[in-house]
């Protein structure tokens, strides 16, 4: 079959590139095999004047399909399309053997009910871990939309997605991964209804019956909620101020049968701690000596603003270990319920049947909005702006926090993300103590209590700047140091 216009579907009258068009239109055929295995691509001269085109779109279109493992180009033989491993994603495919260490199993399915918290109210929100609703980019949503209803054919909304996800979807992840050094192509990324969803599919696939998974200690709360959901027996790793304590994680998945390990190593929730890359190349060899699955949380792996990058420890994985979950929720529209896994093939081949099994593919219009949202340079735009926000926030905190804290209380300066965690001895005054004066004086914060496995040694409160407006913060600081002395008045004598 031939490339033709017609399907390739080039819109003149969209935001988007045409080679960014070009580039996802063949791409969706190739996965749909329209084109085999060693078929030729036409040259970029002769497909440029069948489109229309100027040759330079061409050009760049197949430089991206050729980076992202669709097609081999030679000189003198032009383009032709590489051979692939395409997952089978029916509900009754064979369950292929995954990638990962061999420990990992598949898990019986469980479901997780608990209801999102609702927003705070307080006067001075230091508890709200969402993107503040001043800085979200509505005209950009608005365009989205509109370009998603005029695209979305009647008869791909007439039938089910594709469980892995839309193709110009992931095609589209895999461009922003491969800036953060991950090298997936669009088969081995999976579109999951929001970050939640994918670790509920990885800890069904992944892990035994009443099997162990090692955690950081403190962590993400709903990810403990969801891990005893599934029956999963908790190992706490506990956290330093460079990253999870090594030591303690080789104990850890030495003394039990431990299947995975769920690391958050980029502005950790809730500490906001930010590992080396020395700290990740440990974690990785750790895991794969050991046979461990690593999931890889990095909800805010595009919130850096201050300092270089590191790597995520998927882009230094060679070995089929870590499966990494990124999500839009922390970036602009947690409403959208769009995430990602990305690991290999056949990690993402098993994901896809039993996403298949239950949800039939996703949300088709949401995924050509989320397509639209990532492939436009003003997103990147609204990126660079809410990093400005986000710095002069972290600035004024840090003001604010050293002005008017008792010396008692510790912190550690985030280089990126929306948290800080506040730290102090518990006989100077409980948790819940200072979390109620505080309420008081019109300071919500979130208690460190839940995000804990066992008993924590220190009271800790974590504090996010995501909808704390830059003029405020000195105010609320001064009222929550206030709220922390009335606690140590109010601590018994020892």
């Amino acid at each position: 079959m031939h490339l033709s216009p017609a399907l390739l579907r080039l819109d003149r009258r969209s935001s988007r590139p045409l080679h960014a068009q070009l580039t996802t239109r063949v791409a969706a055929l190739l996965d749909a095999g329209t084109l085999g295995p060693g078929a030729r691509l036409p040259a970029t001269r002769a497909l440029a004047e069948l489109l229309g085109v100027h040759r330079t779109t061409v050009v760049r279109a197949y430089n991206a399909l050729r980076a992202l493992g669709y097609i081999v180009t030679r000189p003198g033989s032009g383009a032709r399309v590489r051979a692939r491993i395409v997952p089978r994603v029916s509900a009754d495919a064979p369950s292929a053997p995954s990638a990962l260490p061999s420990r990992l199993r598949p898990a019986r399915p469980r479901r997780d009910n608990r209801a999102a918290a609702p927003p705070s109210t307080a006067p001075f929100d230091f508890a709200t871990h969402l993107p503040d609703p001043v800085l979200r980019p509505l005209r950009l949503l608005h365009a989205a939309v509109r370009v998603a209803t005029r695209t979305a054919g009647g008869a791909e909304l007439a039938a089910y997605g594709d469980p892995r996800g839309s193709a110009a979807l992931r095609f589209a992840i895999a461009r922003r991964l491969a800036r953060h050094g991950i090298p997936a192509a669009p088969d081995e990324i999976l579109v999951t209804d929001g970050a939640q969803q994918a670790f509920d599919l990885i800890l069904r696939a992944f892990l035994p019956s009443h099997g162990a998974i090692a955690v950081e200690q403190p962590t993400y709360s709903r990810f403990l909620t969801l891990a005893r959901a599934h029956g999963a027996s908790i190992v706490p790793v506990p956290m330093r101020e460079d990253g999870a304590d090594l030591g303690a994680l080789r104990r850890a998945v030495r003394r039990k049968p431990v299947a995975l390990f769920y690391t958050m190593p980029t502005f950790q929730n809730p500490t906001g701690c930010s590992t080396s890359s020395a700290h990740r190349e440990r974690v990785l060899a750790c895991c794969e000596e050991a046979g461990v699955g690593v999931i890889e949380d990095g909800f805010d792996d595009e919130l850096q603003y201050v300092g270089p990058s590191v790597l995520p420890i998927r882009a230094l994985d060679r070995s089929g270990t870590v499966l990494h979950v990124g999500t839009l929720s922390k970036l602009a529209f947690p409403g959208l319920r769009v995430a990602w896994i990305a690991a290999t093939r056949a990690a993402v081949t098993r994901l896809a049947a039993l996403r298949d099994c239950t949800s039939l593919g996703g949300n088709v219009l949401t995924q050509r909005i989320a397509t639209d949202l990532l492939e436009r340079a003003e997103f990147d735009v609204y990126l660079r702006r809410l990093h400005r926000a986000l710095r002069a926030r972290r600035t004024a905190i840090m003001q604010g926090l050293s002005a008017h804290l008792p010396r008692w209380v510790t912190w550690q300066p985030p280089a990126g993300g929306y948290t800080l965690w506040l730290s102090w001895a518990a006989a100077h005054a409980s948790e819940r103590a200072v979390v109620a004066r505080a309420a008081e004086l019109g300071v919500s914060v979130v208690p460190g209590a839940a995000f804990f496995v066992e008993r924590a040694r220190r009271a800790h409160v974590r504090l996010s700047i995501a909808t704390m407006p830059e003029e405020r913060i000195e105010l609320a600081c001064e009222r929550l140091g206030r709220a922390l002395r009335q606690a140590a008045q109010e601590a018994p004598r020892r």
